[in-house]
């Protein structure tokens, strides 16, 4: 009765793995992690369904001093769009992508030991909020 009743599916994930010329086979049409490289399969399986990335981005451990400098998620986030890109073009029904986070912020796993923010907050006087570069980069690439 519910089959196909979904609007979108919404995504989140952190890391993958990533496979080239990988092949599937019937029994891989599971919808796990370890099928990402059946993607293919998979959308056709769906019906190739509307997508949002609801979040997706790149942690880095919490050192308690600031660093505007976060290149390796910079690095990250050009990989990652480049390859949704591609996907896009492909036919992948992409309508929305969110990276997470605007803001370092409190982690139900880590507590405050990752920060995941393109946004320095610090915690130990007032909450002072700092640019990192990832949010001028992210700021260039929207407009």
């Amino acid at each position: 009765m519910v089959k196909g009743s979904y609007d979108f599916i919404g995504l989140n994930y952190y890391s993958a793995k990533y496979a080239q010329n990988a092949t599937c086979s019937h029994n891989q049409l599971g919808l796990r992690f370890s099928t990402d490289s059946c993607v293919d399969l998979t959308l056709k399986k769906l019906n190739n369904p509307v997508i949002y990335i609801t979040e997706n981005g790149y942690s880095e451990l919490n050192t308690g001093k600031f660093s505007k400098h976060d290149n390796n998620r910079i690095k990250y986030f050009v990989d990652h769009l480049s390859s949704l890109q591609r996907a896009i073009k492909r036919g992948a029904n992409v309508k929305g992508y969110f990276a997470w986070s605007l803001l370092d912020n409190f982690e139900w796993a880590d507590g405050y030991t990752i920060r995941f923010g393109i946004v320095y907050v610090d915690y130990n006087h007032g909450l002072t909020r700092r640019l990192k570069d990832s949010a001028t980069w992210f700021k260039q690439l929207l407009h």
